[in-house]
């Protein structure tokens, strides 16, 4: 038989539990960003502007930080989920 102990189940509700959450929080950013975003080439002044824009929109679920410098020096930044969701 196989029988899976508490710990584990727990271990899988939260799995599926934060994949349900970044399924929805991509979802919520496709279907309100997408309507503004061109699809064209964007310089990064653009992206970074974009990437700030999503952030000031969705505070609670979005954190925006700085993951270094490019080889010519340029910011580069990301948009990531902070460890608890207020």
């Amino acid at each position: 038989m196989n029988r899976r102990t508490d710990r584990q189940r727990t271990g899988c509700a939260a799995v599926m539990s934060s994949l349900l959450f970044l399924l929805l929080l991509l979802l919520f950013l496709v279907i309100t960003s997408a309507s503004t975003l061109e699809f064209r080439y964007h310089s990064n002044s653009e992206i970074k502007q974009y990437l700030v824009q999503i952030n000031a929109s969705n505070p609670d679920i979005t954190h925006l930080h700085s993951i270094g410098r490019s080889v010519r020096g340029v910011s580069c930044c990301s948009v990531r989920k902070p460890k608890r969701a207020s």
